[in-house]
C-alpha cells in the first residue's frame, strides 16, 4: 500500500472528504487529491499534523509495518504511566521515595526524548527517501511526457495535413435499445474532384463503415452504435483514386457511464471487517449518489430500483436493507444511500467477499457497482 493509499484509507474511515481534510491542514482539496494519487508527497509538518487528525502514527503513513522504535515508545509510555501512578499512591508515605520516583520519571522522560528524537530522525530519513523516489519518478515522467508530446505533435501535424476541420457529435440516446446516435463530418485539407470518404466506427473490434455524403467539399455521415461498447473510435478515410489517407476523429470510453448516476461506496469493505472476530465492525454504512459524468442539459433515465447485497466467492449470501436520504456536497445533486450490514454474519478468511450495488432504470437497463476488498468494478447491462 502506498503513502497516498494509506492517507485515502484513513481519511475515508474518519468520514472526511478531501476538502475537509485540506481545511484542517490549511491546504487545498487538489493538494490532498495529489497526495492520495501519489503525484506529490506532503511536507514533514503536514505529515505529522495529518497523523494527528487521522489518529495514526506518522511512521505508519510512511511505512505500514510497525518499527522497533514504535514498540519501544509504547513500552516507555506504559512504564511512565505505571511509575506516575505508583508515585501518586506512595508520596504521602515517604518523601524520600517520592524523590526517587521523580528522578526515575525524569530518567524515563529523558529516554522518551531520546526515542522521540530517534523516531523523528527515522521519519526524516524515510521522508527523504520518498522525496528521492518522487524525484526519480518525476524524471521518468518528464521523459515520458516529452516522448508523448512529440508523438502528439506528430499526430497533430499529420491531422492538420489531412483535414481542414472535423467534428463528431452525440446526437442522442435510444435507452430502450441501449444505443447511441453519432453524427460526424470532415473536410479534407486538399480536395480532389471525385474524392470518396468513408467513416469507420470501431466498437470493441466490430467495424461499421459509413460512406460520407459530400456537401460543398464537406463529408458527413451518421451511425447508431451500441452503448455497451467499452470503446468507440471514429476514423475517416479519404480516397483519391488508388491513394487514401486515414485519421482518427474521436475516441469514447464507456460512453454508457454518461447515462447513469455515479455511485461511491463511502467506506471500503476492508475498513469494516474485524480481523480478530471475522465479522463486520461497522453495521450502518453509506453510498454516495451523484451526477459526475452527465451533461447539465442531458436528462438521464430515472432509477426505479436498487439492491445492495454481499457475495462470497461470487455467490449472494446476504441482502442489505437500504434507505435514501438527501445530502449536500460539492457535487450536486447528491443523495446518500444508507444500508445495514448483518450483525451476526461470520466471515471466512479463506473466501473472497464483495458488496454489490445493482441499480435498474425505467428502461430495464442495469449498472452494477462491485466493491471488492481492494478494488471496485462497474458492469453495465
Amino acid at each position: 500500500m502506498t503513502l497516498g493509499q494509506r492517507i485515502q484509507k484513513k481519511r475515508k474511515e474518519k468520514g472526511l472528504s478531501q476538502e475537509k481534510l485540506g481545511e484542517q491542514l490549511n491546504v487545498s482539496r487538489q493538494t490532498v487529491y495529489k497526495w492520495e494519487n501519489d503525484q506529490t508527497i506532503p511536507e514533514l509538518f503536514n505529515l505529522i499534523a495529518m497523523a494527528e487528525i487521522l489518529d495514526v502514527r506518522a511512521g505508519w503513513l510512511i511505512n505500514e509495518e510497525e518499527s522497533e522504535s514504535d514498540l519501544q515508545m509504547h513500552q516507555l509510555l506504559k512504564q511512565m504511566e505505571e511509575t506516575g501512578r505508583a508515585r501518586s499512591l506512595q508520596e504521602k508515605q515517604n518523601k524520600k521515595k517520592r524523590k526517587i520516583r521523580i528522578a526515575a520519571l525524569a530518567l524515563i522522560m529523558t529516554g522518551i526524548t531520546i526515542t522521540l528524537l530517534t523516531k523523528i530522525n527515522q521519519l526524516e530519513n524515510s521522508y527523504q527517501q520518498l522525496q528521492n523516489t518522487l524525484h526519480t519518478q518525476n524524471t521518468v515522467m518528464q521523459n515520458q511526457i516529452s516522448s508523448i508530446t512529440s508523438s502528439v505533435q506528430q499526430t497533430l501535424d499529420r491531422y492538420n495535413a489531412v483535414t481542414l476541420n472535423s467534428d463528431v457529435v452525440v446526437e442522442g440516446y435510444d435507452y430502450a435499445s441501449n444505443m447511441v446516435q453519432l453524427s460526424f463530418q470532415a473536410r479534407p485539407r486538399t480536395y480532389v474532384s471525385g474524392m470518396k470518404t468513408v467513416f469507420h466506427i470501431d466498437c470493441d473490434g466490430e467495424i461499421i463503415d459509413v460512406e460520407g455524403v459530400e456537401n460543398d467539399r464537406t463529408f458527413t455521415g451518421n451511425a447508431q452504435v451500441s452503448l455497451l461498447a467499452q470503446r468507440i473510435t471514429v476514423t475517416v478515410e479519404f480516397e483519391t483514386g488508388e491513394e487514401s489517407e486515414i485519421m482518427q476523429l474521436v475516441e469514447y470510453n464507456e460512453l454508457i457511464r454518461n447515462t447513469f448516476p455515479c455511485y461511491d461506496f463511502l467506506w471500503p469493505l476492508t475498513s469494516c471487517i474485524s480481523n480478530d472476530e471475522k465479522k463486520f465492525d461497522d453495521l450502518e454504512c453509506m453510498i454516495h449518489e451523484y451526477d459526475m459524468y452527465v451533461d447539465e442539459e442531458m436528462e438521464i433515465p430515472e432509477i426505479v430500483s436498487m439492491e445492495v447485497y454481499l457475495s462470497e466467492d461470487g455467490k449472494k449470501i446476504a441482502e442489505y436493507t437500504c434507505s435514501k436520504i438527501h445530502g449536500e456536497d460539492d457535487r450536486n445533486p447528491i443523495q446518500n444511500l444508507i444500508y445495514s450490514r448483518p450483525e451476526d454474519l461470520k466471515l471466512n478468511p479463506d473466501k473472497e467477499y464483495a458488496e454489490h450495488l445493482v441499480v435498474t432504470d425505467e428502461y430495464g437497463r442495469q449498472m452494477e457497482v462491485i466493491q471488492y476488498m481492494d478494488d471496485v468494478k462497474t458492469i453495465f447491462r
